[in-house]
Parts: structure tokens; C-alpha cells; sequence
């Protein structure tokens, strides 16, 4: 079934019971010959393709890019914050928080940007309860510094690229 549905699209020949069809998939062939408007099967395969298409240059929602963002969890957490020579900065976080989804990739700017001496992790609150709990994170997202193992600044809700990165070369400052 998915081979005959993909086959469709792409204008290959698919085999039934022994004989070879070839389906046209031509922008042309989408249009009626008597009246040259869009059949409807071809208006649903159309629909259909340039989804596929849209999904397909935009990696199935997923970054082509690379993340300079970790994401931990409370048994990375010890090893990976608390014990770390490096000042990190914790993005708490959950995957249906809107002004969350905006704050990753301002942080992975910032990651980018000033990466040596830092470290950056996220911490998905849904899947780390307990971390949630530990560090009276109340609101999302919440940007949460760590130094030498405590947690010596906290950012709570949408912040810009500057603001991050002022809150972090201060606490490197202090």
C-alpha cells in the first residue's frame, strides 16, 4: 500500500498482479483534458506532495542545524552541572511550553556565540521531575546558572540573546 502510494507521487511504475502501470505524476497530468480544472483525485495527490515536499526540505520538523544545547537528565545531571569546572547554563524546560520553544534556539545562539568556558544543558521538566522540584523552578522557561556546583543565577521567562549572555559573563566576572 505505501509503495503503491509513494509510487503514485513520483511517477514510477508499480506492479498489480502482474502488470506494470505507469502513473504520470506531471503537473499537467493533475488537470482535467476537458475542462483543465484539477481532478479531485489529483487535488488530494497534490496536496498530499507538496506536503511531502514541505516536510522534506524542513528535515520532518527537525534542525539540520547543530545544537550547541545538550539535553541531560537527573542522572546526567550530578557529572554534568554539579561537578563541572565550567559555569553551565541550564534551560528547564517542557516540550508543550511555547515561550520555550522560542528560548532554544536564542540560547543556542548564545552557545554558539560565547561557547568556550560554558556549558549549555537542557532539562526537559516533564521527563525530570524531581531536578524540577530541587531547584523551585516554577515557571517556563527558566534559565538556571550554575558555578562551582550552585546554582548562583536564575533567568524566569522569554529572555533576548543579550540578556543571556550579559547574566553569563557576569557570573564568569564574579
Amino acid at each position: 500500500m505505501v509503495s503503491e502510494l509513494v509510487s503514485s507521487f513520483t511517477g514510477t511504475e508499480v506492479p498489480r498482479k502482474g502488470l506494470r502501470v505507469r502513473v504520470p505524476c506531471h503537473p499537467l497530468s493533475l488537470l482535467s483534458r476537458q475542462t483543465g480544472a484539477m481532478r479531485p483525485q489529483a487535488l488530494t495527490k497534490f496536496v498530499w506532495l507538496f506536503l511531502t515536499s514541505i516536510f522534506l526540505i524542513a528535515g520532518c520538523g527537525g534542525s539540520t542545524s547543530t545544537s550547541h544545547v545538550r539535553e541531560i537528565s537527573e542522572s546526567d545531571f550530578q557529572s554534568v552541572v554539579l561537578d563541572s569546572k565550567d559555569i553551565v547554563l541550564v534551560d528547564f524546560w517542557a516540550t508543550w511550553c511555547g515561550p520555550c520553544k522560542e528560548q532554544a534556539p536564542i540560547i543556542d545562539e548564545v552557545a554558539a556565540k560565547i561557547g568556550n568556558g560554558f556549558d549549555f544543558v537542557k532539562v526537559d521538566i516533564d521527563l525530570n521531575q524531581n531536578l524540577a522540584y530541587d531547584y523551585n523552578i516554577r515557571a517556563l522557561p527558566t534559565l538556571a546558572i550554575f558555578k562551582d556546583g550552585k546554582m548562583v543565577g536564575q533567568l524566569v521567562g522569554l529572555h533576548e540573546a543579550d540578556q543571556v549572555q550579559m547574566a553569563l559573563e557576569k557570573t564568569s566576572g564574579q
